[in-house]
């Protein structure tokens, strides 16, 4: 899914695309450019976490577990990006 600049900025500020020319009007471009690399940078890093917690959550129900009782540590690989963890995900759902 592709979003435009305009839908974008809504997500990152969290407005209205009727308030958009308040926003053009407060920040500076490296303001809008900064915020939105933050934002997203979060979204990325929470999407990630949520990834590895799903695949240690599933290797307890399915016994991927040990007997230990320690935390069980993912297989494979760890996702770099957001990407990356959608293309994992969809091959276990696939």
């Amino acid at each position: 899914m592709k979003l435009s600049f305009e839908e974008r900025l809504c997500f990152v500020f969290e407005t209205a695309p009727s308030r958009l020319p308040e926003i053009f009007w407060s920040y500076t471009d490296h303001d809008i450019k900064t915020q939105t690399k933050l934002k997203l940078g979060l979204r990325v890093v929470t999407m990630t976490q949520e990834y590895v917690t799903l695949l240690n959550a599933a290797g307890a129900i399915f016994g991927g577990g040990n007997s230990k009782g320690t935390k069980a540590t993912p297989k494979g690989r760890i996702p770099k990006d957001e990407n990356e963890a959608m293309a994992l995900a969809q091959a276990v759902f696939s």
